[in-house]
């Protein structure tokens, strides 16, 4: 048939959707997939037949398919009904009227399907039994209603991955919307993504509030009133059906249980196993409700860096104190430990008191709770990555890179959160592409890091990725990103990469990120006051006499220096760099720009003194600017 009636609309295979004779917008991967299910004459077609005809071949995740699922209903609009989806099997396009007859015969070939090719089935007879087995096993299941039967049908592969039964868990709302309030409803939600991926037959994202999911959703909201918490959650198919519900008033000193309850009513409403009980222990957290809240509180007050004893620092030694054992609070103490470590020294050692803070108490207290962290259990992640932190804060690369190795050893590889953490270890340790595969992997496990990793956008640009650099940015902006007044400076490179200097000055400008156009404006006066032409003295009394000028601002002007053309500036910058903050500037030497430096005696005699070479020699995993001629010698490009 050259086209096909769906009530309102009329289908022309792998050409169009049109409504009363107009062109309906419609994505090509969309229009493929339902010509397909339209050519499949009435019938299911699974997931994985829809994926080998619209991706031949390509590896594609099941989400890019139910992303273009959700696509295709919005734009059916009247007909959206017709699309069925028969859970954690496939899709079946309902063909009413004259319209059910013979297959269409507009596909190309390499969109034919088992499903839709009349004799697939009799020439492929494993398919041709598998197909069966799968309808026939659904309907065995549905007839005999034993979720602990289906379960098991599950977890015997009959329907295929375990994975494809999906839930997307929405950021739990705070009523109140109190700091307090959505620090906790936060941490709920956090926590109940934790639990739930330890179900082997769930997939579970994180969900954004406003978008289409396809696949179940649990959402509700929070609401604490003293002492007493609320939590309403609700879980919801594809089409809005409300699956489960219930709330949950408990004591703030109990509300563990409450996460543990909503995670055990999801696993049987969804028939999948109801062993779902799990120790924080066993991931690095706590059983101690008070703890948990402490810790929380912590994480929201990210942006709290002034003085050792500030309202971030505060949190999390709270936690620790109420439990000793709690390994991710120590690990959030010695990450807000370094961090006020490194603006103190940004700041030129004074926070905003102007008091100065020893940095040799900070780095005391960086290194006690980090080794807490791993003494707890070294088995774990966290306090690895802990541990890796704090000697790069310290320069020593050489132990650095053993905390690093060892964190690859024991990643659980079901978290998010802790690849990308380890992401961006790799990055200091010049491993780019490491780093990308780990972010991409985040992004396997749940596709809400593809939005939200805040550390991506520079990533892309030292992978010379420019435009995914920029649309990233501008998505996260829009979004409201926390991470946008650091992100820009990112930006800038890639802008710069594409347009040129003087487009990028200008793309800074017309958003108005204040803080780094004061930067901007900062290097070229020192370029108009002779910055290429001044020795190290000179540029060192410069510095002195520029308040805007702080230690890792020294590593930006290293590079602006080298993509300007100036490599012996950007060098001596760079050791002033090195003596005025922390080594967490590491990243700034594998940078685009730097490639030329890159190639200097110079610059690899510099990262032989910070112990580069000696930790990539000892592990074997060099950085991907730098490799081995012999056991002494390397060369870096």
């Amino acid at each position: 048939m050259d086209q096909i009636r769906l009530g309102s609309l009329t289908l022309q295979p792998f050409r169009q959707l049109l409504a009363g004779g107009e062109h309906v917008h419609l994505g090509k991967k969309a229009l493929d997939i339902l010509s397909v299910l339209a050519e499949a004459n009435g019938e299911i077609v699974t997931k994985d037949e829809l994926l080998d005809a619209v991706w031949p071949e390509v590896t594609i995740e099941e989400n890019a398919l139910q992303v273009h699922i959700v696509a295709l209903r919005k734009a059916l609009g009247p007909e959206a009904d017709r699309l069925k989806t028969f859970r954690s099997v496939g899709y079946q396009l309902e063909l009413r009227g004259d319209n059910a007859t013979e297959a269409v015969n507009a596909a190309p070939e390499r969109y034919r399907t088992s499903a839709t090719r009349g004799d697939a089935r009799s020439e492929n007879k494993a398919t041709s039994k598998l197909w069966w087995r799968r309808r026939s096993g659904l309907a065995f299941a549905t007839l005999l209603g034993a979720s602990l039967l289906l379960a098991a049908v599950w977890q015997s592969g009959l329907f295929g991955e375990a994975s494809s039964k999906q839930v997307t868990v929405m950021s739990l709302s705070a009523a109140a919307e109190t700091a307090d309030e959505v620090a906790i409803a936060n941490g709920i939600t956090e926590e109940l993504i934790v639990r739930l991926r330890r179900i082997p037959e769930l997939r579970v994202f994180s969900g954004l509030s406003g978008r289409d999911y396809d696949g179940n959703t649990l959402q509700g909201s929070v609401r604490v009133d003293g002492e007493d918490i609320r939590v309403s959650a609700r879980l919801e198919d594809t089409s809005g059906r409300v699956l489960w519900s219930n709330n949950f008033d408990s004591k703030l000193t109990d509300f563990l249980s409450v996460q543990e309850e909503i995670a055990a009513a999801v696993a049987r409403t969804l028939s999948v196993s109801l062993d779902v009980g799990v120790d924080s222990r066993e991931y690095g957290g706590t059983n101690n409700p008070e703890a948990f809240a402490s810790y929380l509180r912590g994480r929201i007050n990210v942006a709290s860096t002034d003085g050792l004893r500030n309202e971030r620092t505060r949190h999390f030694e709270r936690a620790v104190e109420l439990d000793p054992d709690y390994i991710r609070a120590w690990a959030g103490l010695s990450s807000a430990l370094n961090t006020t470590l490194f603006g103190a020294l940004n700041s030129g050692g004074r926070d905003s008191t102007g008091t100065w803070q020893a940095a040799d108490e900070i780095i005391r207290k960086s290194d006690q709770a980090s080794r807490r962290a791993f003494e707890a259990n070294p088995d774990l992640i966290w306090g690895n990555l802990a541990r890796a932190e704090h000697h790069l804060i310290l320069k020593d690369m050489r132990e650095a890179e053993r905390y690093i190795q060892r964190a690859k050893e024991v990643d659980p590889g079901n978290d998010p959160e802790a690849k990308i953490a380890l992401a961006a270890l790799e990055i200091q340790m010049g491993r780019l592409r490491n780093a990308d595969s780990l972010a991409l992997a985040a992004e396997q496990i749940d596709p809400i890091y593809a939005d939200t990793n805040a550390s991506r956008v520079r990533d892309l640009v030292m992978l010379r990725q420019y435009e995914k650099a920029i649309a990233l940015f501008e998505r996260m902006r829009n979004d409201g990103h926390p991470s946008n007044e650091i992100n820009i400076i990112h930006a800038f490179w890639a802008v710069r990469a594409l347009e040129g200097r003087s487009a990028a000055y200008d793309y800074v400008e017309s958003i108005g990120f204040g803080g780094y156009i004061g930067f901007l404006n900062g290097y070229r006066r020192g370029v108009e006051d002779g910055l290429f032409d001044m020795s190290e003295a000179q540029i060192r009394d410069l510095i002195d006499h520029e308040q805007w000028i702080g230690g890792s601002n020294f590593g930006r002007m290293a590079f602006h220096s080298a993509a300007d053309g100036h490599p012996d500036t950007a060098l001596t910058l760079f050791r002033i760099a090195l003596e005025n903050t922390t080594g967490i500037v590491n990243y700034y030497f594998w940078y685009p720009p730097l490639a030329e430096l890159r190639e200097t005696e110079e610059f690899q005699a510099l990262i032989e003194e910070q112990g580069f070479v000696t930790a990539w020699r000892e592990s074997g995993e060099w950085g991907d600017y730098c490799r081995p001629l012999s056991d002494t010698e390397f060369e870096c490009f």
